[in-house]
């Protein structure tokens, strides 16, 4: 069946149904490690991490998740190969693979029967077989180009009075459902500085805490799309309200020359500073937020997001200041997103991504994200860019994607046996409890780098691909 058709089914099917009514950071998972070994055989070998890492992870993207012989099937391939953590994404485009009081279902599960619940059965699996299982939400991307949400209650037809708008004044509901996609932003955001949509950003990870035994939590499109986006009518009201000053002035060359001309230049780059530090405090807010209820419930779950590996790209374009979240605390664990073919630009990124964890153990871990869907006839560059990255201090690895790697023959099977990851399978649980897993980091004071004169920024699907200069987002996903 085609995917147009695929998708009508589904519409149809949904309209139908509303109408009828991770105690010792050194540690990391507390899971045994072993010597890895050189695979025999005609592939090529490239030299194995001299030890596991403890965190040996998967990003599962939603199409995952739309039978319970689909979640059987990637559970069972995790751990026969040794992998540890499952981070699986259960809300994808404002819509939800579990149960949720907040937001509908996703529509692919349109068909599916009733009291099937993805993220349960995936837990049910998971941990029976000792793997861990982290809920994979994007934070401010809420759904595609394209139709509107066939559900009522999607937030993009509650509240379309959230959605981002770019620097031009158009609002991005409007543009990505009349047939105009912008080419450098993935689909519809919902804007971080309006304080109603931290809230329901909050709800969402608070209600998957409360409701499953999930072992962490996962921001995805924890930032804004870029430099020209932000620019709610309430946003810019917000700002005007604290500096007097209406953000689209400091974008209008006119304007600027009349600030500098009647204040001075010095107050003018205040503003562009001002401006500048909103931005990032609404994103380093939802965050905190998110840490402090999460923790409140659950004070040994694992909060990790999925980030620039860019970090002036990620601090400057995206609003994402995610080396402070780490440094106060509010996530356990970056994960890097260094999706790129040359291993060199790889290393860099994880290496001084680990530069500040080094510094101070309560500054929390890096895990390295490797794009393993670029490199799904290159496993050789795959092999050496992780043992590259776990030379240059990364905890972990977590692979985008597992449905990519899946679809190659072999690939997963090859990857698990020239790494060594494949020895430990079966060795036991990776559930972090009180005393032996991952615990609060400490907090301490946030330190702001100065940011970086952007270049192109680059357009990225976060842990559904790919946040790094050479890459080409995928939209599909």
């Amino acid at each position: 069946m085609r995917d147009g058709q695929m998708r009508t089914l589904r519409r149809w099917a949904v309209v139908t149904a509303v109408t009828i009514g991770f105690g010792a950071w050194a540690s990391g998972l507390n899971l045994p490690t072993c010597q890895a070994q050189s695979a025999e055989g005609g592939a090529a070998v490239v030299e194995a991490p001299t030890s596991l890492p403890a965190v040996r992870a998967l990003w599962v993207v939603r199409n995952e998740l739309n039978s319970r012989d689909s979640i059987e099937r990637f559970v069972d391939d995790a751990a026969r190969l040794g992998f540890n953590v499952l981070i699986v994404q259960v809300s994808g485009r404002g819509d939800a693979f579990y149960k949720s009081d907040i937001l509908p279902p996703a529509e692919s599960l349109a068909l599916a029967p009733p009291d099937f619940d993805p993220l349960a059965t995936v837990i049910e699996l998971a941990h029976a077989r000792g793997l861990q299982v982290h809920a994979w939400l994007n934070d401010f991307f809420v759904d595609n180009f394209g139709d509107r949400p066939a559900w009522p209650q999607h937030v993009v037809n509650v509240h379309p009075e959230w959605a981002m708008y770019d620097a031009q004044g158009n609002n991005l509901i409007d543009v990505g459902f009349s047939g105009a996609r912008p080419s450098d932003i993935e689909g519809v955001y919902v804007d971080p500085a309006l304080p109603e949509v931290r809230d329901w950003v909050t709800s969402r990870f608070v209600e998957v805490v409360k409701k499953y035994d999930i072992d962490g939590i996962h921001h995805d499109f924890v930032r804004y799309p870029g430099r020209n986006y932000g620019y709610n009518p309430r946003a810019r009201e917000i700002f005007r309200e604290q500096y007097g000053i209406d953000p689209l002035d400091l974008r209008d060359a006119t304007k600027r020359a009349e600030i500098r001309k009647e204040q001075g230049i010095a107050k003018l780059g205040q503003l562009d500073q001002a401006w500048e530090n909103f931005r990032r405090d609404n994103i380093t807010a939802t965050v905190k937020e998110i840490h402090d209820q999460v923790k409140a419930i659950r004070p040994n779950i694992v909060i990790s997001a999925a980030v620039f590996a860019d970090y002036g790209s990620a601090f400057s374009d995206k609003s994402q200041a995610w080396l402070d979240w780490l440094k106060q605390g509010l996530i356990d664990v970056a994960v890097p997103m260094a999706y790129n073919t040359d291993t060199r630009v790889v290393v860099s990124q994880i290496k001084r991504a680990t530069l500040v964890t080094q510094q101070n153990p309560n500054y929390g871990q890096i895990w390295a994200g490797l794009g393993a869907y670029k490199l799904l006839y290159d496993l050789p560059t795959l092999l050496d860019q992780t043992r590259q990255s776990l030379d240059a201090g990364a905890k972990g690895v977590v692979y985008f994607d597992y449905t990519s790697m899946a679809n190659v023959p072999s690939y997963l099977d090859d990857l698990a046996t020239q790494t060594g990851f494949i020895q430990a399978a079966g060795t036991g649980p990776a559930t972090p409890t009180p005393g032996n897993g991952m615990e609060p980091s400490q907090p301490s004071p946030a330190t702001e780098p100065k940011p970086q004169e952007p270049g192109t920024p680059p357009t990225e699907s976060a842990g559904e691909p790919p946040p790094d200069s050479n890459s080409q987002p995928s939209f599909g996903l």
